[in-house]
């Protein structure tokens, strides 16, 4: 029986170029939801003072954003396998941005 790989002709454990396009890809969008959850956490005083809510009351921010990243980090696993894992993870970070937009211009803690 002969197992044919995806990497015909390359010595394994080598990564081309795009292999290396795709990892960095993937590894700058997790900074960046990183970040932005670090910069959350970071400003939950700021946020508390500028809405007159305590910063206790905020913590459900949180709690939110990590429950609904893991949630479709699941989805958009099963997404990028229907769809392409390109188109998946640029709708995604744009999706990203432009909520990240609106959460910016709230007028309240609600």
């Amino acid at each position: 029986m002969v197992v044919v790989s995806g990497s015909a002709g390359r010595r394994p454990g080598l990564f081309s170029r795009r292999d290396h396009a795709v990892i960095a890809a993937a590894s700058i969008s997790m900074l960046l939801v990183q970040m932005d959850w670090f910069a959350l956490n970071l400003m939950l005083p700021v946020i508390g003072r500028d809405f007159g809510t305590p910063t206790t009351n905020l913590q459900w921010l949180v709690s939110g954003y990590m429950l609904a990243l893991g949630a479709l980090m699941i989805v958009g696993g099963r997404a990028a396998d229907l769809y392409g894992r390109r188109r998946v993870i640029v709708s995604g970070l744009t999706g990203f941005a432009v909520m990240s937009v609106v959460c910016s211009a709230a007028r309240s803690s609600a």
